[in-house]
């Protein structure tokens, strides 16, 4: 994130920050994979989500609201649950 080094997945970003990979990470077999994948797909970007396939770079321009977001689980039944 901002060309330091992360490795927590729960990692808040802000924004403007730039994701990439580590320079030296572009040439491993599952890198290269993944750009060529994506090179060869049509991808439906969010519009607050910048990507360069070319770089492998990705770039939040806003903070999306929660309705730009498909949440992982449904907050209700998650508000319930530890309400018990």
């Amino acid at each position: 994130i901002n060309g330091k080094k992360n490795n927590i997945p729960s990692s808040i970003v802000k924004k403007d920050d730039e994701i990439s990979f580590n320079p030296s990470r572009l040439k491993k077999e599952y890198v290269v994979l993944l750009k060529d994948k994506l090179a060869n797909k049509k991808l439906n970007i969010p519009a607050w989500l910048e990507l360069n396939v070319k770089e492998l770079k990705g770039r939040l321009l806003q903070v999306p609201k929660e309705g730009e977001v498909k949440p992982a689980a449904k907050s209700q039944v998650i508000v319930e649950f530890y309400s018990r």
